[in-house]
């Protein structure tokens, strides 16, 4: 459950269209939303997560190309998330190493939730930090943003079988942590 309250940058971006705004700015109000759930649940902090939407925003306008179907922009959104989150979560590990940041995932759920759905949601939080990064991800883009295996393959940079491993190990390490 990521928190109800969405930054203002976010809400702002997802407000209903300008009129003649240019194409790939459309696009992008059409998939901020996805593009910040999946950027939260790798990043945790809203704050990191409004930096890379800008910089997704950036992207989209230098690299975006054809727009005329929406399944291949929605792809492109999520593969360029994934890709922007990944690196920005290797430099917050770098900073940590060097005592220069806070630790990720630290972000609370929604104050609209039940006490037992914040413990629970605030335990696979501390339970995702646990794992590497790539286990994260993959784990997180299939059961959390529900994408099918070939679409976590493709945003992880990896192949079939690897998004596979990935997330059974992931699930291993969850399992283990909430069972043991």
């Amino acid at each position: 459950m990521v928190p109800k309250r969405h930054s203002s940058y976010l809400r702002l971006v997802a407000d209903a269209p300008v009129r003649e705004e240019p194409p790939v700015t459309a696009a992008f109000r059409a998939n901020v939303r996805l593009a910040h759930a999946i950027a939260f649940r790798i990043l945790g902090r809203e704050g990191e997560v409004e930096d890379l939407l800008q910089d997704l925003f950036v992207a989209a306008q230098r690299d975006l190309g054809d727009l005329s179907n929406e399944f291949s922009v929605r792809k492109w959104f999520t593969v360029a998330t994934v890709r922007l989150a990944r690196r920005r979560s290797r430099r917050q590990r770098l900073l940590r190493f060097f005592g220069f940041d806070e630790p990720i995932l630290c972000d609370v759920p929604s104050t609209e939730a039940t006490p037992e759905q914040r413990a629970q949601v605030i335990a696979l939080n501390t339970t995702l930090g646990l794992l590497s990064l790539e286990l994260r991800v993959a784990w997180t883009l299939r059961h959390l943003e529900g994408l099918s295996l070939a679409e976590v393959a493709e945003a992880c940079d990896c192949s079939l079988a690897t998004a596979k491993r990935r997330i059974a190990a992931a699930a291993d390490v969850i399992e283990g942590v909430w069972n043991g």
